[in-house]
């Protein structure tokens, strides 16, 4: 069985191209750069991995008020990345960015509308909600955020706020792999060699797979 929603699985399509411009402008202390230069390092796209760098960046973000970034932090702090697990503190932080994330996600910032589906999927902050974690991951796959569309496509193959279609999630997992997403390519390797919601093919999913590897 596919697992829902990874709560800190990839979140924000960040140009990695933009780097150094994200440097000058993180450094200068524009709060926006800051979390964008967080995710950046989070997700390892561009630059290695550096999971310290990226809490600092989004604890300097956060401190300003930006929702996303305090998002970002809240996640790091409820899992102990890049310092001890404090899921008191975390859950906290996740109440205190929801009002600004609401507001973002309802203005069409696609990468709130994903992020408050994460929260609405998993009850963290908010009373537990499929159908509308379901409707902010279709909202913000249907603007191209690559995270939401694996979203939305665990959406779908779970029956989480739609009734369960593999193959509606397989369109969506492929857009999301075609995208570069690593749990996409997996998921959907599995749909392609299990033949679910499409026709068996065993040699897409070991492309898939190797891919994702």
């Amino acid at each position: 069985v596919v697992g829902f929603i990874l709560l800190l699985a990839m979140t924000a399509n960040v140009p990695a191209d933009d780097l150094p411009v994200l440097r000058k402008q993180a450094a200068a202390g524009e709060a926006e750069a800051q979390y964008q230069l967080g995710e950046l390092l989070y997700e390892a796209r561009g630059v290695a991995r550096d999971l310290d760098a990226a809490r600092r960046w989004a604890t300097r973000a956060a401190d300003q008020g930006h929702a996303r970034a305090q998002y970002r932090l809240a996640s790091m702090q409820l899992l102990g990345e890049a310092g001890p697990r404090d899921a008191q503190t975390g859950l906290a932080l996740f109440k205190k960015c929801l009002p600004a994330l609401t507001k973002e996600a309802e203005d069409g910032l696609a990468d709130s509308q994903g992020k408050l589906g994460i929260l609405f999927a998993r009850g963290v902050g908010v009373k537990q909600d499929a159908d509308a974690a379901a409707q902010w991951f279709s909202k913000a796959a249907k603007q191209g955020n690559i995270k939401a569309q694996a979203d939305l496509a665990s959406a779908y193959l779970a029956g989480q706020g739609f009734t369960a279609n593999p193959t509606e999630a397989g369109r969506w997992f492929t857009r999301a792999a075609k995208a570069g997403h690593g749990p996409a390519m997996i998921h959907l390797a599995t749909l392609e060699l299990q033949g679910r919601g499409r026709r068996q093919n065993l040699k897409a999913g070991k492309q898939w797979l190797m891919k994702a590897a």
